[in-house]
């Protein structure tokens, strides 16, 4: 069985910058969570990453979406979709659709891969005219 590599993996310097900005203390998160202070620590210094389950729990917890904790978008308040959705706006493009499952492995790097790419071959046909 072949393995799947992923391109995004857990940032604990995001949840790290998540707690700072609201003045928590690991005793208190870990806490919360159930789960040791080293264990958090560890998450945060990038030492261990967290299971599925507890990184829906962190998002929870921080309020910020999974993409965020994942790097896959800069902004805690955004889902992937939204950021999806923004570009398209902002590029006016329409009619470029993908399913969730098409999406959901891709980084928002990628995202701006192909956007970028549909705009360049775009510019081509205009030129041809």
């Amino acid at each position: 069985m072949e393995m799947m590599m992923l391109d995004n993996v857990f940032r604990g310097d995001r949840l790290k910058a998540l707690r700072n900005k609201r003045d928590l203390l690991q005793q208190d998160i870990a806490d919360e969570l159930g789960i040791t202070k080293a264990t958090l620590s560890r998450f945060e210094t990038g030492a261990r990453q967290p299971d599925a389950n507890m990184l829906v729990r962190l998002a929870n917890h921080f309020n910020c979406s999974v993409d965020y904790l994942l790097g896959r978008i800069d902004d805690p308040d955004m889902t992937l979709e939204e950021y999806i959705s923004k570009r398209s706006e902002e590029e006016d493009i329409i009619g470029l659709h993908f399913s969730n499952d098409e999406l959901k492995n891709l980084s928002k790097e990628k995202i701006d891969s192909i956007i970028d790419f549909v705009n360049y071959q775009i510019e081509l046909e205009k030129r041809k005219r």
